[in-house]
């Protein structure tokens, strides 16, 4: 509705003050009226919260990211963002560059309005846990476009993604039954030449979907495989060629859609009704610049790079260096810190410097808008995957040769990488920005990279995008919280002392002979310098502790006589005394520091000697007088112990808290001493509070929302993917304040609108707290999806989640505890009543005011002066301003 200004009078005084209307009885002024003298001012002091916040209405808990970044990056200006997931897609917008996105394949979506500086996850009504691709369109940046994907897993949740907002909310749009969990391939574009004034932005888009490049068989049909097309801006979808699949799919400024496959090129002018096959060769690359298309092929033979414009040219035919000169060829694979990284396995150096395309293979080009003689592309050596299997060749005569950019694993001391974990060599992609010729990003390991030199070399630029999979439990040490080790998959953990503010890179299976990709579970510090943890060789299911006496830079796994270490294997003849199970736990006693717990061992030498305990599988918590609490995961029952672990009695069977359950699956516990209550989490989907002074046991799962409450589509659809209405599989209760209860748990083959839960009186009722764009009670960062572990900080009262390959984040309890000063000053400006209210706010706080009364007025709230209504945290000094309606 259109908005009108006028003049009104105010009591008996006439004020001449510009308002906002959206009819002729709603007014709210902006200027400083003329009787500002008669303005009354009440200093209402610091926003403080009383007592228990419950519902968040004054945004007391907010989330706030855990990078996994070491102190020497924090004193060079990097925020920190392991990464750690796989990436698979990077693109940005076509006017400044600023606007960017970052997908990776079960770690959701990443968005950056700084050109890349910063990273924030953006991943509300994303159903999917990760996206494959992702395009914006060219004529209206607040729609995006993206394809979601869920690892190895489909379920109904993968498919087309949109947003009107930036990426800041995603509605899904239509399934598709694809994996897409190593598909770099970008098969998404908009046509810019199609802008709509319906659409506001442009109408038609299209997809290829991936059949043979999926990572498994898909379960496409003849009915809904190949090329499709979007007419009113990617509502709705049909397809409209079904031998187009597996296309890498890019249109260019004048409409012409071009799609690039094994098979060839072949281009269409005509919105797709029609294609003509330019080129029958194996494309590996296309991109378009203006009116012209970049296109690479890669055979056995030659491999090629050529350009469209209106005709076919070839611009090069790639040669690679001789056996006697090594910088022969226009492709050149020399650098004098390659060399042994990229060679055929054994004694052949041949291929270190000779490119053949019989050998190598070439993928992805990308061509600069700002200067076209600027390109990057993918060279794979088959012979060798360890660790340098791909990497970045650029040129910056238009393609006429290309050199290898600087791998950043081999870089100098004066190039130095501030990445935090280990390199993990991975099928890139590129986004160049479109206003700086020297400036491109990509993705060559489990993070971003820059290169500020047209590709010559990239470093890491990761700011923001934090991934890491927290393997198994965690626990803060018990008597110092400030200090975490956590085991991790894929990417063995990492120790902090300074409450998570910076941490160190751990591997508790560096330079050891069982070292073959191994995960480490349950990692505990014991001290800043004892952490041990459970060592899980994948190539066997037997479990070992790994524990260091030095905080991580040396580590040994303690074996029993059984299983001897043999050429790096182990030899199988044995049982191990580290039970396999569902969860991995370690803790310390609160009583006596040099007992400790790692699944079903014990210390009591701080980590020197460990035994076996029986009848318990895990230690979760400690009452003040030394009685243990824990799960024996074999036979589904909660236990205790009051010898130091010596002996194990059971409390709970799985038939107690269900009568239908026989050695249910047991995944969590906490104990709250003040009341002398046991929490549980059962069977994936239930929570239990046992009280132990009478043993009576209280189902208090019915009082959790269920997932996707608010979309029946999804919930009706997934079917038998849901698992259960609702995951909980961990819990966590605030033992300063025990009626504040925290549970939620993780899908695996979905992402959960309704994750995380808090109850703040006992269990009786439950909010969302991880950060939907349905119910949750918490605003501002997306935090708290998908927890594998959540634990209580005692220190400060901060939730810590550990996501599931989302990284860690923590959020503010639903109390006071602030120590810093309140640093925001709020005017709540009211002409009506003469009156204003100045309050002093917390950052990302909210104000809690008394609504205003007139005669005759019906008060809605306070705006901006840009007539923003205001419901939102504060994060600066601000005005707001009251608004009214005269009553009718």
């Amino acid at each position: 509705m259109e908005k009108i200004f006028i003049a009104f009078e105010l009591l008996s005084l006439s004020l001449l003050a510009t308002s906002c209307t959206v009819d002729s009885n709603v007014t709210s002024s902006y200027q400083e009226s003329s009787n500002q003298a008669n303005m009354k001012e009440i200093d209402c002091g610091i926003e403080h919260v009383q007592g228990i916040d419950e519902a968040n209405k004054t945004n007391i808990s907010s989330f706030e990211e855990i990078p996994i970044v070491t102190d020497e990056m924090l004193s060079l200006g990097y925020q920190g963002g392991e990464g750690a997931q796989w990436p698979l897609c990077l693109t940005g917008d076509n006017k400044k560059g600023n606007l960017m996105f970052y997908g990776t394949d079960v770690g959701g979506i990443f968005k950056s309005t700084d050109g890349g500086n910063t990273w924030k996850k953006k991943n509300k009504g994303l159903y999917a846990q990760g996206i494959c691709d992702i395009q914006i369109d060219p004529n209206n940046s607040k729609r995006v476009i993206s394809f979601g994907t869920n690892g190895p897993n489909i379920s109904y949740t993968t498919g087309i993604y949109l947003s009107e907002s930036e990426g800041e909310a995603w509605q899904f749009i239509k399934h598709l039954p694809i994996n897409g969990y190593r598909n770099t391939k970008e098969d998404l574009a908009f046509d810019p030449s199609s802008y709509d004034i319906n659409v506001d932005g442009s109408s038609i888009v299209y997809l290829s979907l991936i059949e043979k490049a999926d990572y498994t068989s898909t379960i496409l049909t003849d009915e809904n495989k190949g090329l499709y097309k979007s007419s009113d801006g990617g509502y709705t979808w049909s397809r409209i060629n079904k031998d187009l699949g597996d296309s890498i799919v890019k249109v260019d400024s004048r409409g012409y859609l071009y799609c690039g496959n094994y098979n060839g090129l072949f281009l269409s002018k005509n919105k797709g009704e029609s294609f003509t096959k330019v080129l029958a060769s194996n494309v590996t690359g296309l991109d378009v610049i203006g009116e012209k298309a970049y296109i690479l092929t890669d055979t056995n033979e030659v491999d090629k790079l050529y350009q469209y414009h209106d005709s076919l040219e070839e611009i090069t035919s790639f040669t690679g260096a001789t056996e006697t000169d090594y910088t022969a060829g226009n492709i050149s694979l020399y650098s004098e810190n390659w060399h042994s990284y990229f060679v055929k396995e054994g004694n052949d150096k041949y291929y270190q410097y000779h490119y053949d395309s019989k050998i190598h293979h070439l993928y992805t080009i990308k061509v600069s808008p700002a200067n076209p003689n600027n390109m990057v592309m993918i060279l794979t050596n088959p012979l060798y995957y360890e660790a340098a299997s791909n990497t970045v060749l650029y040129s910056t005569d238009g393609g006429h040769t290309f050199n290898i950019s600087l791998p950043n694993k081999l870089k100098k001391e004066e190039n130095k990488e501030y990445n935090i974990l280990p390199y993990a060599n991975r099928m890139m992609n590129f986004y160049w920005s479109p206003v700086d010729e020297n400036l491109i990003y990509d993705f060559e390991n489990d993070w971003l990279s820059r290169s500020q030199n047209k590709g010559e070399s990239f470093k890491y630029y990761s700011n923001g995008i934090n991934g890491i999979m927290c393997g198994g439990k965690f626990n803060f040490n018990v008597f110092d919280s400030g200090i975490m080790y956590f085991g991790a998959q894929d990417y063995y953990g990492a120790l902090t002392t300074n409450g998570g503010k910076s941490f160190d890179y751990v591997n508790l299976g560096a330079n050891n002979a069982l070292n073959y990709n191994a995960n480490i579970y349950g990692g505990y510090a014991a001290n800043k310098d004892v952490l041990y943890a459970v060592f899980a060789p994948r190539n066997s299911k037997n479990r070992y502790i790994t524990i260091s006496y030095d905080g991580g830079h040396t580590a040994n796994i303690i074996m029993d006589d059984n299983h001897l270490i043999s050429g790096g294997y182990i030899k199988p003849n044995g049982v191990s005394r580290l039970k396999e199970q569902s969860n991995y736990v370690s803790i310390g006693s609160k009583l006596d520091k040099n007992l400790l717990f790692c699944a079903n061992l014990r210390s009591d030498d701080l980590g020197l000697n460990w035994h076996p305990m029986s009848g318990v599988t895990g230690v979760y918590s400690e009452s003040s007088t030394g009685v243990l609490y824990g799960i024996n995961d074999t036979f589904g029952q909660i236990v205790s112990s009051s010898d130091k672990g010596i002996t194990w009695n059971v409390i709970v069977k799985s038939s107690d808290l269900n009568k239908w359950w026989n050695n249910a699956y047991l995944s969590d516990l906490a104990y709250d001493e003040i009341n002398n209550k046991l929490y549980v989490t059962a069977q994936w989907n239930s929570l239990f509070v046992i009280d132990l002074n009478n043993f009576k046991i209280t189902d208090l799962t019915e009082n959790i929302r269920v997932s996707f409450k608010y979309d029946e589509n999804i919930a009706s659809n997934l079917g038998s993917d849901t698992l259960s209405v609702r995951r909980l599989t961990t819990v966590a209760v605030d033992t300063s304040h025990p009626e504040i209860i925290y549970v939620g748990g993780a899908n695996y083959k979905y992402r959960s609108d309704a994750s995380l839960y808090r109850s703040c009186d006992g269990g009786k009722t439950f909010y969302v707290i991880n950060t939907n764009k349905t119910d949750s009670i918490v605003e501002g960062i997306d935090g708290g999806a998908e927890p594998l572990c959540i634990r209580v900080n005692p220190k400060d009262g901060c939730l810590w989640v550990a996501g599931n390959c989302l990284g860690f984040s923590k959020i503010t309890p639903p109390y006071e505890t602030k120590e810093e000063k309140a640093c925001h000053n709020v005017k709540l400006v009211d002409y009506m009543n003469m009156t204003t209210y100045c309050y002093l706010v917390y950052d990302k706080r909210k104000v809690i005011y008394d609504k205003p009364k007139y005669d005759g007025y019906e008060f809605l709230g306070y705006e901006t002066e840009t007539g923003v209504l205001y419901d939102f945290p504060i994060t600066e000094d601000i005005i707001l301003y009251a608004k009214w309606k005269k009553k009718s």
